[in-house]
């Protein structure tokens, strides 16, 4: 058994009550303060457990300021990048720097092992399966599901990926040097 601890922005404890009924697949509540609540798991649970948390504290409007517990370092960071008024051609992936700063919108940061991975969990009923991210994407005028013509960028290596209809290309125009 191993202890995650969230640390939060208050969650009323009416919403404890709701939350410890909830975490029965995943492990149960041995603390909760006003910002933090401490959880014990399995080793092989932590991953869905924080996904889930995540999940649960954005749906109750909560805060969540930090995790403490084991590595969350599954895969790597992507920042997902997506096209404004898109128009899905695979042919229109950037040409340059400056066409990408111009054209593509940063959306969301994604936690995964490959572009595929990331793609996966870009797709509407995954990452927004209640309409979460309407004001987010209403904002940037873009759609919520990555397609076609997106872009993303993996944090770690600087590697920039676009999304064509089967599978990624590289796109080396628009990659980081990450020995800058």
């Amino acid at each position: 058994m191993v202890f995650v601890t969230y640390k939060i922005g208050g969650l009323p404890h009416p919403q404890v009550s709701h939350l410890g009924s909830r975490l029965l697949n995943f492990g149960k509540i041995v603390e909760y303060t006003e910002s933090q609540i401490v959880i014990e798991t399995t080793t092989e649970r932590v991953f869905i457990l924080y996904d889930f948390m995540c999940d649960y504290l954005r749906n109750q409007n909560v805060h969540l300021f930090g995790y403490e517990g084991p590595s969350m370092m599954k895969g790597d960071l992507f920042m997902i990048f997506y096209k404004s008024n898109p128009m899905f051609n695979e042919d229109d992936l950037p040409k340059d720097w400056v066409d990408f700063e111009t054209r593509w919108t940063a959306v969301k940061a994604v936690r995964a092992t490959n572009p595929e991975d990331a793609y996966a969990k870009m797709q509407g009923e995954r990452w927004s399966p209640n309409g979460e991210a309407k004001p987010l994407t209403r904002a940037l005028d873009t759609h919520t599901s990555m397609s076609v013509g997106d872009v993303c960028i993996n944090l770690r290596t600087g590697k920039a990926f676009g999304a064509i209809d089967i599978g990624f290309t590289d796109l080396p125009q628009v990659s980081v040097d990450r020995d800058l």
